[in-house]
């Protein structure tokens, strides 16, 4: 059945605002509204700028201002702690539970934090021809797709950010299974009991795909997975790319960005990465500190002194006296700046090896530095082997640093030919052209 082009109205669904989750949602609706189709967008929260084609429940939280305030003035961030005492953010108040380094966000799924009737009342009264959700988990939970269906009664395309929609509850599953057999006996809960709450979940979620019309939209490494969960046939979940703006994160002059990050003309070799001071397993922080280790006894006296580990996110709890090579901690940084911090770079690395993601690796690719990364997550859709990186086998940190020593070796000429080639595929792949055409596309496919 052929199509013919038609602007179709879309409304997409979002915990949070448009900007926040990496600007993934305001991303979409604008590549979308480029391809001639009308956007409108739902969330909990009201928030600054909001659109009269932009739709919420409640008003804006304090935690909100806060955030915005905080961005404004940087030096805030000493505080974060004295405020969090007194003031908790919507997800601090959802039935979660943790344990173990992974994360239930909502215990049981029949309670979602906007309860259906709350939900109907406040989604707008518009006709749409397809409802696209990205992350909902501080507002919804699965039996609220059966609610949006009811009111609509058109297909549902369900981005997946992580491994949320397969499993019982948890986020991510490590070496758990359990998801493949209807979960229950769960680690997260010390659980001995195959009918224990993640089961329950996992029933309802059963329960609910039954009823809708629906779509999961994923990377190949999650659509692996989703294939095996049983909750949904395998020819539901479609590989999805992971949206990045191309007019946002583009290249740069790398020594205005070095200068501005206040990084010495001596080290010529940046190595950029993501690290957070909580104990997080899936993101392996551990392999982190082996691989740069490595890579530093790879290297000449004069090489290691040329070298520069640079790490966003939190402040050095002791990381740097782990790794050998000279380390910057940069903090946590606001857009623009990120996008400094990759044009500053030579190489983006990511360690993880419990993870859907990482956006980080698609905003590096589209900003020209090429990546170094496992087996895993959204390096497995993009990731291209002496194109715009490295990719080395899961958990093996010696073919890791031997990656990120190919780059290092490279001519300047061979280094300036995979920063263009590594632009080029993110545009490719992950552009907001790209990716607004992958959804009209499972959409139309629906409609077969």
């Amino acid at each position: 059945m052929k199509f013919m082009k038609k602007n179709y109205k879309i409304l997409i669904v979002s915990a949070y605002p448009p900007s926040r989750s990496a600007g993934l949602a305001q991303d979409m609706m604008t590549g979308l509204e480029m391809e001639g189709h009308n956007v409108d967008f739902f969330t909990m929260y009201a928030f600054k700028g909001q659109k009269e084609n932009q739709y919420s429940i409640y008003p804006e939280p304090v935690t909100d201002k806060l955030r915005r305030v905080k961005q404004m003035f940087p030096f805030l961030q000493k505080f974060k702690k004295v405020v969090k005492a007194f003031i908790k953010t919507p997800e601090e108040k959802m039935t979660s539970v943790e344990n173990h380094g992974y994360r239930i966000p909502h215990y049981n799924e029949a309670e979602p934090p906007v309860d259906d009737e709350t939900l109907r009342r406040f989604l707008p009264n518009k006709k749409y021809d397809f409802i696209m959700t990205y992350v909902t988990d501080r507002m919804i939970t699965t039996p609220s797709f059966l609610a949006i269906y009811e009111k609509y009664k058109v297909p549902l395309l369900i981005v997946c950010m992580d491994m949320l929609h397969f499993t019982g509850g948890c986020y991510f599953f490590g070496d758990c299974r359990r998801f493949m057999q209807g979960c229950g006996k769960c680690l997260v809960l010390d659980s001995d009991d195959e009918n224990d709450q993640t089961h329950k979940n996992y029933l309802i979620k059963a329960n609910v795909y039954q009823k809708i019309e629906y779509a999961l939209l994923c990377n190949t490494y999650m659509k692996q997975f989703g294939d095996k969960c049983g909750l949904f046939p395998p020819e539901k979940i479609y590989t999805f790319g992971m949206l990045i703006d191309e007019d946002v994160f583009k290249p740069g002059d790398t020594e205005e960005c070095r200068h501005f990050l206040g990084i010495s003309n001596s080290k010529k070799f940046i190595i950029l990465a993501r690290y957070e001071a909580v104990l997080s397993r899936a993101k392996g922080y551990d392999h982190m500190i082996n691989i740069i280790n490595i890579f530093y006894e790879k290297l000449s006296a004069e090489e290691r002194k040329a070298s520069l580990l640079a790490l966003i996110g939190s402040e050095d709890d002791g990381i740097a006296e782990k790794v050998r090579l000279d380390t910057v901690c940069l903090g946590f940084m606001n857009l623009q700046d990120l996008v400094k911090s990759y044009n500053a770079s030579s190489v983006f690395i990511s360690t993880s090896i419990d993870d859907a993601g990482p956006s980080m690796v698609n905003q590096s690719m589209m900003c020209g530095t090429p990546v170094v990364t496992f087996t895993i997550g959204t390096a497995l859709d993009v990731t291209r082997d002496n194109i715009n990186g490295y990719m080395a086998r899961n958990f093996d940190d010696e073919e890791f640093a031997d990656g990120l020593y190919k780059i290092f070796k490279k001519s300047d000429d061979d280094y300036q030919r995979m920063r263009i080639q590594t632009r080029e595929s993110a545009l490719e792949m992950n552009s907001k052209a790209a990716c607004a055409k992958q959804v009209v596309n499972v959409y139309e496919t629906l409609l077969q």
